[in-house]
């Protein structure tokens, strides 16, 4: 009875310290770019079909994104080629996080390819991007706030779109 309850507290654990997940953009230069105060107008023409790929544009705030479809700047949202970057299986990272009960934090590589297409009176620029993030997996992340993986691949958007721009 006794070794049944250790393994189901172990378990149990084990299963708290695999929902902790937080996210990091990287490179490190593109965590903390400010927007710009300037933003052109943009009209995002496929914002329905793409619901979440229009999310993450809209919290990057690279545009000033507006339902008037006569704006000068309409953007085409792309459907992710490759999906998410990095590991698809995390049962490495459920086994070490059994036999360490979430106590060390586990770092895999995650991301996505976004791109879209800048259509600017006539004149259309692909714009692709492999936003790269790193998820830590790790017990005491449950006590930290603002972790939303679209968010923080909204932030790595604006670190490349910005870094490309320049």
């Amino acid at each position: 009875m006794k070794q049944k309850l250790f393994f189901l507290t172990l378990l149990l654990l084990s299963v708290l310290a695999t929902s902790c997940n937080s996210w990091q953009v990287m490179p490190r230069e593109y965590r903390h770019v400010k927007v710009k105060p300037e933003r052109e107008k943009a009209y995002v023409v496929n914002k329905d079909s793409l619901k979440k790929q229009y999310k993450i544009l809209r919290k990057s705030e690279i545009f000033e994104l507006t339902d008037d479809a006569t704006t000068p700047l309409k953007i085409t949202l792309a459907q992710p080629s490759i999906g998410r970057l990095g590991p698809s299986c995390g049962t490495g990272a459920v086994t070490a996080l059994f036999v360490t009960l979430g106590q060390l934090p586990i770092h895999m590589e995650d991301g996505e390819v976004f791109s879209f297409e800048e259509n600017r009176d006539g004149k259309i620029t692909t714009r692709e991007f492999r936003i790269e993030l790193r998820q830590t997996m790790w017990f005491w992340n449950m006590f930290l706030f603002d972790q939303n993986r679209n968010k923080k691949l909204a932030r790595g958007l604006r670190g490349h779109y910005y870094a490309q721009q320049q």
